[in-house]
């Protein structure tokens, strides 16, 4: 009962994420965007993920910012991942650990090429 809860704000909070885009500013949206995937990959729900972090890509292609790109492109690396593309995954890890680097995310930097490692 919790869950299916959980899950009916999630899909709220993704309807108000389409109805109010002209308002809010960038840098939220992909923020909002990342948050939601990351709830809706708690859930196991590997295409609304998909959706919502392709949602971010385009905004962080769009407004040409490299805000939580690393987040973006891991999890997509996860959403390719669980649905068994393992080449797509490891090259989106790789961006993920590349752009982590560039902004200076050295933790999740690491922890992306350690789980690289693993899959080697």
């Amino acid at each position: 009962m919790i869950v299916i809860k959980r899950k009916k704000f999630a899909n709220q909070a993704s309807e108000l994420l389409q109805v109010n885009v002209s308002i809010n500013d960038a840098r939220q949206l992909i923020a909002s965007y990342v948050s939601l995937a990351q709830l809706y990959q708690l859930f196991d729900d590997t295409g609304t993920t998909l959706e919502l972090v392709n949602h971010a890509l385009e905004l962080c292609r769009h407004n040409e910012t490299l805000f939580l790109l690393d987040e973006v492109y891991l999890k997509l690396a996860n959403c390719y991942f669980a649905m068994g593309q393992v080449e797509t995954a490891k090259a989106n890890w790789q961006i993920a650990a590349s752009v982590a680097t560039i902004n200076e995310h050295t933790d999740l930097a690491e922890q992306i090429k350690q789980q690289l490692l693993k899959l080697n």
